[in-house]
């Protein structure tokens, strides 16, 4: 056999509390050639378990499981596990839940209604080491109070150069590093230092605080 030809599979630990939704999200795994599926779990004991036990690189996590709000799981999850990918999967479609679960480490919010694409686009994005927010929580933090960038916060963002100011506007559109990396004729890890050097520019702690404003200055500072 060629050994060039062989794909990395990425293992992904999948924790609801519905059967049919774990089963679900198998299915639709493991018809992904680069995915698979190493374990199930469907409380935050077992979670903590699988994750122990199977040493997968992202976890797919309901944001309730058994009446009982995950948060302190994302949370055990990222202390023990730095180099972890979270992806949470929630029917929860309202921007103040993000903002708890990506405060508590996770990397990635998706809700239940979304179309299966957007789990699979979620979950690579985060596997190449960015940030995912589903398009319906996008849409519900236009609406939420920005990021503070302090005094002169607009002259900040004119302090940016040309092709960091072109990543962040694409941030804003809703572009994920490798989207963004084929629209400006670069290598996504580039992309990824042009992001590291924006956030820096803007004061900004984390990728999601810059995913965020990003996407709260877009379209008016285009305009």
């Amino acid at each position: 056999m060629n050994t060039k030809t062989l794909k990395k599979k990425y293992r992904i630990a999948l924790v609801d509390d519905h059967p049919v939704v774990l089963k679900g999200l198998a299915d639709l795994l493991s018809e992904t050639e680069d995915l698979q599926v190493c374990g199930k779990a469907e409380d935050v004991e077992e979670a903590l378990q699988l994750v122990a036990a199977s040493e997968p690189d992202l976890v797919i996590v309901d944001l309730i499981l058994k009446g009982i709000l995950g948060i302190e799981l994302i949370k055990e999850l990222r202390q023990k596990y730095p180099p972890l990918r979270i992806l949470v999967f929630s029917v929860k479609r309202e921007a103040c839940f993000a903002e708890r679960v990506f405060k508590a480490g996770a990397d990635g919010y998706v809700v239940k209604e979304d179309a299966p694409f957007e789990i699979l686009r979620a979950a690579h994005t985060l596997l190449k080491g960015g940030v995912y927010v589903s398009k319906k929580i996008r849409e519900e933090m236009v609406f939420e109070p920005g990021v503070p960038l302090g005094q002169g916060g607009r002259t900040l963002i004119q302090k940016l150069s040309d092709r960091e100011l072109q990543v962040f506007k694409l941030l804003g559109q809703g572009s994920n590093p490798r989207q963004i990396a084929d629209q400006v004729g670069a290598g996504v890890k580039t992309v990824e230092t042009y992001c590291l050097r924006i956030r820096k520019k803007l004061h900004l702690q984390t990728g999601y605080d810059l995913l965020r404003l990003a996407i709260q200055q877009h379209p008016e500072i285009w305009d």
